[in-house]
């Protein structure tokens, strides 16, 4: 039995290294590369754009550094496999066996993945099932029988109430899926991860932020189906928290965040809704969930932001401004020019950081109001900064409706006004608070 454990983790350790060598090409650094700090602290930033969750910088080295003898959680494999486009661990293992099978070399496998993907729909449901279990069979995959995974049912009963916090009812039947354990996870935020029963039909749960939310039913560690859960908020919400992750935010609800035609929660009025202000880190923001009738594909925005927070690890005055499509959308993060390798910019199926490109052209003493202009067009994004043209890329991906709009403070910051346009120039939104 010694002998068969040893050879499926050596198995295992060699798949986990060609997941690794894939991250490794993404990003053009060779095999006996050592990775700096920063290096690992961009890959953690550049994981959490794309999959919106965050591996732990301890975690991300014990795994660069496994040496045979250190062997993630499939859920954080998962992870690390949805940054590379694969929708699991399960299925990069498949892809693994698929390539083999078929005689592809490493270095082909790795330049033509779209060929790959079509050959993949092509096989068939039987093919692919056939695959699975010889996978299961020699104790490679992760799950006890994933072949029954297509017999779950996962749906969204209702929503009750129209105000955050809001109640969602699911619907779920496992009762003719094998698997050891069953989660259902609410967002991307796996603080929001909870056990259900093949004896249970019904989950009851609290969703604290408005926006869209894409919730999973998790069996084995492996995202078997997902619901997208929209909770509309036709209005400025502005929520305080210690940390990203935060379940439960501090609502400031307040009409005193308007203040001479400024979106602003200063620390005073933090304070009186007893969010500290003193803590090395906070994150105050600002959302609005509605329709707003264009597409995040052809559209314009212009607006005026500031952020004085300054001090200590607020030092680089970061700002993000987060447009949410049906599918996808565009992702800014801006700060001082001396901390350019924190910025990203993200749209459609393109994520670019800081780190690897050159963004210094978005850099700006935030202490002072910046306007910010974008434009979307034929599937080019442009960026101005108060009226200069300082970045502009490609995207293939398509987007789709805008339907929830965030301002995203390190600290406490400040929006003087909102202007969204489609591309005739027609105004489709406008605030000046």
């Amino acid at each position: 039995m010694l002998r068969i454990e040893n050879l499926m983790n050596s198995d295992e350790f060699k798949l986990l290294d060609d997941l690794l060598e894939r991250i490794r090409v993404l990003h053009g650094w060779s095999a006996d590369q050592e990775l700096t700090q920063r290096d690992f602290d961009f890959l953690i930033d550049s994981v959490f754009l794309k999959t919106k969750t965050q591996i732990s910088l301890s975690t991300l080295k014990r795994i660069w550094t496994h040496n045979n003898e250190y062997m993630p959680r499939v859920s954080t494999l998962d992870i690390l496999c949805q940054y590379v486009d694969f929708e699991s661990w399960s299925a990069f293992k498949v892809s693994k066996v698929t390539q083999k099978s078929n005689h592809f070399s490493n270095t082909k496998w790795l330049h033509n993945k779209p060929i790959l993907a079509k050959r993949l729909r092509i096989l068939g449901t039987v093919t692919v099932v056939a695959i699975l279990s010889i996978l299961l069979a020699q104790k490679i995959l992760s799950t006890k029988d994933s072949s029954t995974f297509d017999k779950a049912q996962f749906s969204l009963n209702k929503i009750v109430g129209s105000r955050v916090p809001l109640t969602v009812v699911f619907n779920y039947d496992l009762s003719d899926v094998k698997c050891d354990s069953a989660f259902i996870q609410l967002s991307w935020n796996a603080l929001e991860r909870f056990p259900v029963s093949e004896n249970e039909h019904v989950l009851t749960s609290t969703y604290y932020y408005p926006g869209i939310h894409q919730a999973k039913l998790i069996l084995n560690d492996s995202i078997a189906l997902t619901h997208p859960v929209y909770l509309e908020y036709p209005d400025w919400l502005c929520l305080y928290r210690q940390k990203p992750v935060d379940v439960i935010p501090v609502y400031i609800e307040t009409e005193e965040i308007y203040n001479d035609g400024v979106l602003y929660a200063n620390p005073t009025i933090l304070n009186e809704f007893k969010a500290d202000t003193s803590l090395s880190e906070y994150y105050v923001s600002y959302i609005r969930s509605q329709d707003f009738g264009v597409s995040a594909d052809e559209f314009t925005f212009k607006t005026r932001i500031k952020n004085p927070t300054q001090s200590g690890q607020f030092y680089c005055q970061t700002i993000s401004i987060y447009i949410y499509a049906e599918n996808g959308g565009v992702y800014l993060t801006l700060c001082k020019p001396g901390c350019a390798e924190n910025m990203s910019v993200v749209i459609g199926d393109k994520i670019l950081g800081g780190q690897r490109n050159d963004l210094s052209a978005l850099g700006r003493n935030y202490s002072d109001w910046q306007e910010i202009r974008g434009s979307v067009h034929d599937n080019k994004l442009q960026l101005f900064l108060n009226d200069t043209l300082s970045f502009e890329t490609e995207f293939k991906h398509k987007m789709g409706r805008i339907l929830t709009w965030q301002y995203f403070f390190r600290g406490h910051g400040a929006v003087d006004y909102l202007e969204i346009s489609d591309q005739a120039g027609e105004t489709v939104f406008q605030d000046n608070f």
